[in-house]
């Protein structure tokens, strides 16, 4: 298993909803690999 990796992000407000978001600042398919199928989860 790979080391845990820690990031500082800013929560980012959308301009007309009550809601919320971030910007990952790097490409997370490169860093972790790209997903593989389309299990569906349950729950």
């Amino acid at each position: 298993m790979a080391d845990k990796q820690t990031i500082e992000v800013v929560l980012e407000k959308h301009e007309s909803m009550e809601a919320t978001g971030i910007t990952i600042p790097f490409d997370v398919e490169k860093v972790f690999g790209a997903k593989r199928g389309s299990k569906k989860r349950s729950g």
